[in-house]
């Protein structure tokens, strides 16, 4: 789960500004699961399943799977680099 996490934070952090930018991830595995349910882009009822898990290893189960469905949409998805626009030069029309 944490080299999928990193994995994950490096592809946002590449794709987009200010990034996923991660330190030192806890040891303890259930303060792990729910920074990572935290940090990620999920939709209302994936968060929800994750809250609803039974257990640790079950969100990190579910956690893993989600990892897994949002590096193979990174990866498959093309996307521009973040770019800084000057608004002032454009014109209003």
């Amino acid at each position: 789960a944490i080299d999928r996490f990193r994995r994950y934070a490096a592809a946002v952090t590449e794709i987009s500004r200010p990034g996923l930018h991660i330190a030192d991830l806890p040891d303890d595995p259930s303060t792990l699961s729910y920074l990572m349910s935290a940090a990620m882009t999920l939709i209302t009822p994936d968060r929800q399943k994750l809250l609803e898990a039974a257990d640790t290893t079950s969100r990190l189960v579910q956690l893993v799977g989600l990892l897994d469905t949002e590096l193979s949409a990174i990866a498959a998805l093309p996307s521009l680099r973040h770019i800084e626009l000057n608004w002032s030069a454009m014109a209003p029309n």
